[in-house]
């Protein structure tokens, strides 16, 4: 499988190139590392923390390297990938879920405060690329997902992403803003699904690096929640964390998760929020995570979250520079 941090690296290194490769002599530059395609430059393309990135004023559309490969060649997300992949020269490898570049540059409060756009050239700040990883997962863990579980997390979030309506009926339900609902999309941790057949006709989606999780609510209001592939072998978000990270925020759920980042937890590129798949699994990327930072968990204070707060804190104080229970008043 594809490497998709080095596929996006090795596109980065050569984006003229690339962009020849698709659009030939219809490439004009539009600025440091910025270009323009189509009539009226209605197609706008810039590098953006070392990732390739679109957005087309013509559609409202736009993506990363890989979703420009199929925009123009079509075919499926998957046969795009290898496309890519074959151009670029990057041999098979694990590919982690696509999350990300190999660079560290960019501020997450760009992300978090939807400021991360462009006047000029579009709404960046809806498209923003995913947070890199710095950490190399656990052999032990299933974080290599399939190709068609990565192409259903890009589908889901790429759609939540686009759909600014649905971001705001998401919103005012749940009381968070539809920027962030709109930046976790575009970070590909949460999509929209339309639901199984005979249970729900839409639910959240929470994308794991090893899974995706679907979140719901029945008629006579009981919460439902069902994995659409993989397992919670994964932290929620884990890719997001920086070498710059200092501090990491961990809740029980995707929601509670939501609702600090809503409020503005990452301000601070010092700042992580991340969530466990629930109370009662703990994955072992945690410790990786943890270590040499200072992590505060935010746990329910009912049996099932004191139990994980006593196995997470027995797990992280070797390698955690700090580990701190909040507790509710």
């Amino acid at each position: 499988m594809i490497d998709i941090a080095l596929l996006h690296s090795r596109i980065a290194g050569s984006a003229l190139d690339f962009l020849r490769e698709l659009f030939g002599e219809e490439v004009k530059p539009a600025g440091p590392e910025r270009w323009r395609v189509g009539r009226h430059g209605s197609l706008a393309i810039a590098l953006k923390e070392g990732r390739l990135v679109f957005f087309s004023h013509e559609d409202g559309e736009g993506g990363d390297a890989v979703g420009l490969w199929q925009r123009v060649r079509g075919g499926s997300a998957g046969e795009a990938i290898r496309a890519v992949g074959a151009w670029a020269r990057v041999p098979d490898g694990g590919m982690q879920m696509g999350r990300g570049g190999d660079t560290e540059r960019g501020r997450r409060g760009d992300v978090q405060s939807g400021r991360g756009g462009d006047k000029e050239t579009g709404s960046w700040g809806d498209l923003h690329p995913p947070r890199p990883r710095h950490f190399s997962p656990s052999p032990c863990l299933p974080l290599s997902p399939s190709p068609e579980q990565y192409q259903e997390a890009f589908a889901l979030a790429r759609r939540l992403a686009g759909d600014e309506g649905l971001c705001a009926r998401i919103a005012r339900k749940r009381g968070w803003r539809a920027e962030t609902i709109r930046e976790l999309a575009a970070q590909e941790a949460l999509g929209w699904s339309d639901g199984w057949a005979g249970r729900h006709t839409g639910a959240l989606a929470f994308c794991y690096s090893s899974g995706i999780k679907q979140r719901w609510k029945r008629r006579d209001g009981e919460r439902m929640i069902r994995w659409s592939c993989g397992r919670p072998a994964s932290l929620w978000r884990e890719w997001t964390v920086l070498d710059q990270t200092r501090e990491v925020f961990l809740m029980e759920g995707e929601t509670d998760a939501i609702s600090m980042i809503d409020g503005g937890a990452e301000a601070s590129i010092e700042v992580a929020v991340l969530a466990l798949p629930n109370a009662g699994v703990v994955p072992a990327s945690l410790a990786e995570v943890a270590r040499g930072r200072k992590v505060v968990l935010f746990l329910d204070n009912d049996e099932a979250g004191q139990k994980a707060s006593r196995k997470i804190e027995a797990l992280l104080r070797p390698v955690a520079a700090k580990v701190e229970t909040w507790r509710a008043q």
